[in-house]
């Protein structure tokens, strides 16, 4: 088969690599001269800085993203009879999570700005629902606060999912600090992205961060001796070594991402009647995990693009609702209008922080082309 062959890719992790090779060449050379490969003191000063950097109590490094959401379900107690609120357009990891826990996902529709929507959260609660995972998607936070205001009356726990929104904030306060757990993966190609799988989460309390960690290392209270069901998702000092050396940078790259977004938003303003861009509240900072824009003609425009050149990704083609693993809930089509119109229509565009600017230029000169 022909494989499409790209001038303009979504990201190049290699230019990001060269951009800071020396920083991680050493962090490298320390963790593999140490002969401490995991957990250890790269990993203790890994989950410090990233506590502080969220301003949490405290960080736990874990094995992925995914562990992350499992860990910090189980360490809350969430099992079978549960029900755990999703939203319908996000990543599968969300409600397969709760779906090992003999949990029930429950579905929820998602609102203009792609995130969880708060009333049809409000409409959903029932005496079972035991917590509810707000995803801040593509980078913009969920109205997490809102959130909170309807659920901490009711005992439901909060579950932030940053995995693509490090850094972002909401009323000038970094996501991951606002529910019970903020969960993160560190999938190279996030804003802040290991080489290999990793992930991490925060939280402000002592005795769910104890019991995380005990989940994460078989629950082993003493050497060999396992007081209750755990896993293996601990975080490798390699990885954790990577990231002490790019959490400096963060902010950085955060705000050549707005940057990039600007001249997305610049060049195709006077396309309003043709596509929709990503609105940002002037309470909320982006921090552009994707740039994202909707259109009726999605799958011709991201035809047009790759024969171009241009690489394009579609984020998310299917709402969790419709797909097979969960058909035994009864959920049909049609059910969740937002989240099923954003899986025919949303299509995320190449931006990362050292995308060269002619590029942007040329994927937004192609865009304009195709709309002519």
């Amino acid at each position: 088969m022909h494989k499409q062959k790209y001038t303009i890719r979504m990201l190049d992790l290699v230019a990001e690599y060269g951009s800071i090779k020396e920083e991680i060449d050493s962090a490298i050379e320390r963790v593999i001269a140490s002969g401490r490969y995991i957990l250890g003191s790269e990993v203790a000063d890994f989950e410090r800085e990233l506590a502080d950097y969220i301003g949490a109590s405290e960080g736990v490094g874990v094995a992925s993203g995914t562990d992350a959401l499992m860990l910090a379900l189980q360490a809350l107690g969430v099992g079978e009879g549960d029900e755990v609120m999703v939203p319908a357009l996000t990543y599968i990891s969300n409600a397969e999570v709760v779906a090992w826990l003999s949990a029930k996902p429950v579905f929820v529709d998602v609102g203009e700005d792609m995130n969880i929507d708060i009333a049809a959260v409000e409409s959903a609660l029932t005496e079972r629902t035991r917590a509810v995972v707000a995803v801040h998607f593509n980078g913009l936070p969920a109205d997490v606060n809102r959130l909170q205001e309807i659920l901490s009356p009711r005992g439901v726990h909060l579950l932030e999912d940053c995995a693509q929104a490090l850094g972002a904030t909401l009323d000038g306060k970094k996501v991951g600090a606002f529910g019970a757990v903020g969960c993160f993966s560190f999938f190279p190609a996030k804003n802040l992205g290991a080489y290999g799988d990793a992930g991490a989460v925060t939280t402000d309390d002592a005795d769910l961060t104890e019991e995380i960690r005990l989940i994460r290392s078989h629950y082993q209270r003493s050497r060999y001796q396992a007081h209750g069901l755990g896993y293996n998702s601990r975080l490798d000092a390699m990885q954790a070594a990577v990231l002490r050396v790019k959490l400096p940078h963060l902010n950085d790259w955060n705000a050549k991402r707005r940057a990039v977004a600007h001249l997305y938003d610049e060049g195709l303003a006077d396309l309003a009647d043709k596509l929709t861009l990503p609105q940002v509240p002037s309470h909320k900072e982006h921090v552009y995990y994707q740039y994202a824009i909707t259109t009726t003609r999605r799958d011709e425009l991201k035809d047009y693009l790759a024969e171009k050149g241009v690489e394009s990704q579609i984020h998310y083609p299917f709402p969790l609702h419709t797909m097979p693993a969960y058909s035994h809930l009864g959920y049909g089509e049609g059910q969740f209008p937002t989240a099923e119109r954003f899986c025919r229509e949303v299509l995320s565009l190449p931006l990362y922080p050292l995308i060269p600017e002619e590029d942007v230029e040329r994927v937004i000169s192609a865009i304009r082309d195709f709309f002519k």
